[in-house]
């Protein structure tokens, strides 16, 4: 696949580049493309991976919150040194953590590219 894309802005044109990595958006087999692309996506066995479009939830739990979390934080930069081998790019600003706890505890930060991944509260 040739793609190539540029930007408009206004009257500036950016000059055309390469789309090196991806699946084009919007055609009728983006999905099953983009399902293909990600099979190979690495899945520890104590936490739950859930995709859906081009979202992604990893999900960790354990009777001790520490646990939990070491557990989730250890998923994360495998998953994120996956994605950037193959070019997937992760917006850190959409990334939230929630937690559901039963005690209350200090929260334990989760880091994105090292970047502190902020918590939101559930209903």
């Amino acid at each position: 696949m040739n793609c190539k894309f540029r930007v408009v802005y206004n009257s500036a044109i950016s000059e055309t580049q390469d789309i090196l990595a991806g699946v084009p958006q919007g055609s009728t087999l983006s999905s099953i493309l983009f399902l293909s692309y990600t099979a190979g996506i690495p899945i520890p066995n104590d936490v739950t991976v859930s995709m859906f479009a081009d979202n992604t939830a990893i999900m960790a739990t354990h009777r001790d919150y520490h646990s939990a979390v070491n557990n989730l934080q250890k998923a994360v930069d495998s998953i994120v040194a996956w994605f950037h081998k193959w070019k997937i790019s992760i917006n850190e600003k959409k990334s939230k953590k929630v937690e559901f706890t039963l005690r209350p505890h200090p929260s334990t930060p989760i880091l994105i590219n090292g970047r502190v991944t902020p918590n939101v509260p559930h209903s």
